[in-house]
């Protein structure tokens, strides 16, 4: 590589033009693309002269896909707005030097290397996957066609266009026939995506607990338990979510989805508790759900879910915050049963219950709301804790920043004032 430009040795090595542009003050100004534009202006000069070596054209093409991923993690942290501002901007880039790249490729400038062909191919899998599939049949890059998967099935193509470039790939990979199993659910035909998947021989573990999640999500519930009872890896919560919805959507009986939750506790506790959250939420709306107005049949679920919780060692705490957050919102007259379950696993004394249990009491009305607030308010203000901001920000929600949370707060000389009134412009803008 001692032809290459030092400064291009550095860059494709290190595009970091996103972070610079999240910690800009302006969110909404893009900025110079400048690692990028230099990458691509070395890169150019090198092909103009004939002197591209297909270890380069596949580091520049990595560069690329590299950006567009940390675009979609670094932009998760911005408003929606800002947000589709920059990645608009950032992909219309990408887009160029993807196309740019694909013209070198297809007028011969560049060799026709498979690795760099199917990194071009998953970069248009995020910027423009129709723009990949015309590169793909440009070449007819038949050699490719696991790397055209992702862009085929982004793209919307039909089962039959599936099928015929799967049929057409010289060799039947695990990641194709792993797309092809997608494709199958996708386009509602999930004996035959089971029936390829039962026939799949593999032992790449990356693969095969993707496709343990997209059978547990997607497909028949009798066969997605059974692959949740045999998998050694926790599956992602959303695969969870879905499966407890469809048993839902089938019997709402809840014994089956205590079953999924408890083995999905086995795997995932001792983790975090992040992957915890959605599953746990849609359990107990079930349980809400299931019984109505019932408050004994709500409880004894409620106190199963808490025994299976006990009884793999999971937090309390964060399960008695989702359980108060639904409750408010299904049956928000019930506060001594929250109450109840608060004092029998010992989260009386934590001020985020309180938090939680004020916050929820925002979207509903009732004629001893006020009270309730009150009461609530007074228990949070007896514990050994002192007052935070956020306890303010609590009371405010829970009142509208009515008349009960201006009293309270004025009383006590509206502490925390610059935090409060910051999410007291937000919250009216809301």
């Amino acid at each position: 590589m001692s032809h290459v430009p030092a400064a291009f040795q550095t860059e494709y090595k290190k595009i970091s033009v996103l972070s610079k542009l999240i910690n800009q003050s302006n969110p909404d100004s893009l900025g110079a693309l400048e690692d990028v534009h230099e990458m691509m202006f070395e890169y150019t000069n090198l092909v103009s002269q004939g002197a591209i070596a297909k270890s380069i054209s596949l580091q520049v093409t990595r560069a690329l896909l590299q950006t567009a991923r940390d675009c979609n993690v670094l932009l998760r942290r911005l408003p929606k707005r800002s947000r589709d501002t920059i990645t608009g901007n950032v992909y219309q880039h990408l887009r160029k030097y993807a196309s740019q790249i694909s013209e070198d490729i297809i007028q011969k400038r560049l060799p026709r290397d498979l690795k760099t062909l199917g990194t071009l191919l998953a970069l248009y899998e995020t910027i423009d996957p129709q723009a990949g599939l015309v590169l793909f049949k440009e070449l007819d890059a038949v050699e490719a066609t696991g790397s055209a998967m992702p862009c085929m099935l982004k793209a919307g193509w039909t089962l039959d266009q599936m099928k015929e470039a799967y049929e057409r790939a010289p060799t039947k990979t695990d990641w194709i026939q792993a797309h092809m199993v997608r494709a199958y659910f996708e386009n509602g035909e999930p004996e035959a995506a089971m029936e390829l998947y039962r026939h799949m021989d593999t032992h790449n573990s990356k693969i095969m607990n993707k496709l343990d999640d997209l059978i547990i999500a997607e497909g028949p519930v009798a066969e997605a338990q059974k692959v949740l009872a045999k998998t050694i890896t926790a599956p992602r919560s959303f695969a969870i979510m879905r499966l407890l919805e469809r048993l839902w959507d089938s019997e709402s009986d809840m014994t089956a989805q205590f079953k999924v939750f408890d083995r999905y506790l086995q795997l995932v506790l001792g983790t975090s508790e992040e992957p915890l959250v959605g599953p746990t939420r849609v359990l107990v709306q079930h349980i809400f759900k299931a019984h109505g107005q019932d408050v004994q049949a709500i409880e004894a679920d409620l106190q199963k879910l808490a025994r299976l919780y006990e009884s793999r060692g999971g937090a309390h705490t964060f399960l008695l915050n989702v359980i108060l957050t639904e409750m408010s919102r299904a049956i928000p007259t019930e506060f001594d049963l929250a109450t109840k379950i608060m004092v029998e696993y010992g989260a009386e004394t934590d001020p985020v219950s309180y938090r939680v249990r004020l916050n929820a009491l925002e979207s509903v009305d009732f004629e001893e709301k006020p009270q309730l607030v009150l009461s609530l308010w007074e228990a949070r203000m007896s514990l050994q804790v002192p007052l935070a901001a956020l306890d303010w920000i609590a009371l405010g929600r829970s009142d509208k920043f009515g008349s009960l949370f201006n009293q309270l707060w004025q009383a006590v000389g509206q502490p925390f004032y610059r935090d409060v009134m910051t999410f007291h412009r937000s919250y009216l803008r809301t």
